[in-house]
């Protein structure tokens, strides 16, 4: 009895999986490493939880820039204004952007500021003249070679 306590213990150790700091830096190696590991029943789930999730999670959204993200919300239509079919209901918001905020969400793409809009100081503006030569013609007029 004694034996097969010791053996059980030693296989938990040898099956014990452990979570590489710069594993948890990439949320795609974490992902492939969770759905690699969560069948082995020796994990230690204390030790992924606490540092695996708590990481992954800081790490989802960009934090420390200049511009903080933003969630937009989902549009969505009421019961009310969907139509009969696929083909006559129109887009709410454009795919692009979609894939732009999910990318900036999961650290893809930075978070960009708004341009900013340069003053030029010091330009000339431009006047509008008429010439005379050109008040002098008009519709029934004719032109002096």
């Amino acid at each position: 009895m004694l034996k097969e306590r010791e053996r059980i213990s030693e296989l938990r150790g040898k099956n014990r999986v452990m979570v590489k700091k710069q594993d948890l830096y990439d949320p795609h190696s974490f992902q492939q490493f969770c759905l690699r590991h969560l069948s082995n029943r020796f994990l230690d789930y204390s030790l992924l939880f606490y540092h695996g999730f708590q990481k992954l999670k800081k790490l989802t959204v960009v934090q420390g820039k200049r511009k903080k993200f933003t969630d937009v919300d989902k549009v969505f239509l009421m019961p009310e204004e969907l139509s009969g079919s696929l083909r006559q209901l129109e887009p709410q918001s454009s795919i692009l952007t979609e894939r732009l905020k999910s990318f900036q969400k999961r650290n893809v793409l930075p978070v960009l500021c708004e341009a900013r809009k340069k003053k030029v100081k010091g330009r000339l503006k431009v006047k509008v003249v008429e010439r005379r030569s050109h008040k002098d013609v008009t519709i029934g007029s004719h032109l002096k070679a």
